[in-house]
């Protein structure tokens, strides 16, 4: 794993990266995952080794953005006033390396291909064809001429405005005609065992100077300015009775001067089930 500097590990997660915070990246499959919170980040220094960051799970091993552990120096007299019964030893860590994190300055232009997700994020319920709580939107959004002003994210990779959607197979879709429906992976998952579903809304920061230059790159005469994103994300989730096959999708709803939807999808599967691949807007 490599350290990453608060600032540039900041550029990935959109402020919300605090003093008191570590970030390190590998590749995917590398860094923690849930269940892992409280294990070890250890660096080495003249043949020791040193505890500098606590497990605290943002995603689960996705190798897109940098993990996040707590930054133990950060809480030394807390440590120091609770633990008892142990020999505590603090060193002083000094990197030989460049320090350049101080004078790094984010992009806002790449994000990689999912917007960050886990870090307090809302999350469904582990429900079989289930959906999330009637979710309340920070702003109205416009979709096809219709205003809404709230949405559910929906077990089976698709989001509903007038109530929640438990059909897994789109086999009816006829007699859906009348509803909006943001199907962005319909499909029979399950996340009682593994894979989680969840959503952010996002008013202010670098997320949106970066949905606005993403979104500005691909039409180049909408001169866009984004306001408000909703961001819905299956990580890991697995096929019904599958649980070896793992999903990872995202949609997010991009509000603004103008009012558009953008969609954003992975799929990665180990099954024989039908996949979505690429990038939808």
């Amino acid at each position: 794993m490599k350290i990453v500097g608060n600032k540039e590990c900041d550029c990935s997660f959109m402020d919300i990266i605090t003093p008191t915070m570590i970030c390190a990246e590998g590749n995917a499959d590398e860094g923690t995952c849930y269940g892992d919170s409280g294990g070890p980040l250890q660096c080495e220094q003249d043949s020791v080794w040193i505890l500098a960051g606590v497990t605290n799970p943002s995603s689960c091993g996705t190798g897109i953005a940098p993990d996040i552990y707590a930054r133990v120096s950060k809480f030394q007299n807390w440590i120091m006033e609770n633990v008892n019964g142990t020999d505590i030893g603090f060193v002083t860590f000094t990197s030989d390396g460049e320090d350049k994190d101080s004078s790094f300055l984010c992009s806002g232009k790449d994000i990689g291909l999912f917007y960050p997700f886990g870090n307090e994020d809302i999350e469904n319920p582990s429900v079989d064809d289930g959906s999330s709580n009637l979710v309340l939107l920070e702003e109205p959004f416009v979709y096809f001429g219709h205003v809404y002003q709230q949405v559910y994210v929906n077990n089976n990779g698709h989001l509903t405005f007038d109530e929640p959607l438990s059909q897994p197979i789109p086999n009816y879709l006829h007699s859906q005609l009348n509803r909006d429906i943001i199907a962005v992976c319909w499909t029979d998952m399950d996340n009682r065992v593994n894979g989680t579903i969840s959503y952010r809304q996002v008013t202010s920061g670098r997320l949106l100077l970066a949905a606005s230059n993403y979104l500005n790159q691909y039409f180049q005469n909408l001169n866009f300015t984004a306001s408000w994103l909703f961001i819905a994300t299956w990580d890991k989730v697995p096929y019904y009775n599958n649980p070896q096959s793992e999903s990872t999708f995202q949609v997010v709803l991009v509000s603004g001067q103008k009012h558009v939807i953008y969609t954003h999808a992975l799929w990665s599967s180990r099954s024989d089930h039908i996949s979505c691949r690429g990038k939808v807007k």
